[in-house]
């Protein structure tokens, strides 16, 4: 979760074998197949999918072939989101082509050409009452592709996070024995969830000698778990906070001293269809400038297509304070000693 998230485009081998022959083609005629890729959140102001074409072409190099934006984009295509509730279709969002690299999100370098930068845009509010339609038609192959997801909803409030519902709830990590944990659990999960990941974003300020000051943030993903009964429970042990703190910040440079008072607590949740990609893409680069996507997966519906439409969402609780027992534990313990944390910050 955090970066949780996901590939865009592929190039695909198909080699065709046969046992009865010493003979055969390593690669099948020319063969378009469409590869969408879609991640809702209802908290970005902005919704992207990325269409685009894997392909093989026996009398063509592939590698010359990705550096060609004719190979990758499709001229035209139509592409819309129906907008469900209770099955009924109540209202229908056209989207817009876009070049990405314009809208914030450049290509990574690599294959694939970087620009053009095609993707398809809908800025429309979601509602998590409602199912999501993705629906891909193509006028030149009469081809129309489409998957649903629901949204997973932001509101806190139809959450139940004790944690997170507490407005004076304060870390208390401080290391008084060897298996003490903080517990961070809910329940009333919204259906669409599968999957939950925990980031604790550890905030600090470095001082130098002249007092001038940097903010500075690391994040340290703690739990991830699967959603079964829509409810969770992480226990977070406090010398793993301690050696997460410690790895995340590194011992400070000379000169430099550390102030530290809280950090955020973020759950990031996920739908089925994102927790099985994301099982199935662990090793995988990912994002909206990503160049591969695994083809061993989709929800797409249609011919000769791969790919993700599905959404993620995320809750979470910002300035949590430490308590004072724990902000000495983490000035004076061995563990994190290095980072020279000398008090709390102003900020």
């Amino acid at each position: 979760m955090k970066k949780l998230f996901l590939p865009v485009a592929v190039l695909i081998a198909l080699v065709s074998l046969s046992s009865c022959s010493e003979n055969f083609d390593v690669a099948a005629p020319y063969k378009s197949i469409t590869v969408i890729y879609g991640l809702m959140d209802q908290g970005d102001t902005a919704h992207y999918v990325r269409i685009e074409k894997a392909f093989l072409d026996q009398n063509k190099s592939a590698v010359d072939m990705a550096k060609n934006p004719d190979s990758i984009y499709f001229s035209k295509l139509d592409v819309r989101v129906d907008v469900l509730n209770n099955n009924s279709v109540v209202g229908s969002i056209p989207l817009t082509k876009v070049d990405l690299t314009n809208e914030g999100y450049p290509r990574d370098a690599g294959s694939f050409a970087t620009t053009p930068n095609y993707a398809y845009k809908f800025k429309n509010y979601l509602d998590p009452n409602n199912t999501y339609r993705l629906v891909v038609h193509n006028p030149v192959t009469g081809q129309t592709d489409s998957a649903e997801a629901d949204v997973i909803s932001e509101d806190l409030s139809t959450y139940n996070i004790p944690f997170f519902a507490t407005s004076n709830s304060a870390f208390a990590i401080q290391r008084t024995a060897p298996n003490f944990t903080v517990n961070l659990g809910g329940s009333s999960l919204p259906a669409a969830v599968k999957t939950i990941q925990g980031i604790i974003r550890f905030h600090w300020v470095d001082r130098d000698a002249s007092g001038g000051e940097t903010d500075k943030y690391a994040d340290w993903p703690f739990a991830n778990q699967l959603i079964t009964s829509q409810s969770f429970l992480f226990k977070i042990n406090n010398v793993d906070f301690y050696y997460a703190m410690r790895n995340a910040i590194g011992p400070a440079p000379t000169g430099i001293t550390r102030l530290i008072d809280s950090c955020d607590i973020f759950l990031y949740m996920g739908s089925s269809d994102f927790y099985t990609y994301q099982q199935i893409a662990a090793t995988q680069n990912s994002g909206l400038t990503s160049g591969e996507i695994l083809p061993n997966y989709t929800n797409i519906k249609g011919t000769n297509v791969l790919g993700l439409f599905t959404s993620r969402g995320v809750v979470k609780d910002l300035n949590v304070p430490f308590n004072n027992e724990s902000l000495d534990s983490l000035m004076v313990n061995p563990i994190t000693q290095s980072l020279l944390i000398k008090g709390r910050s102003d900020h």
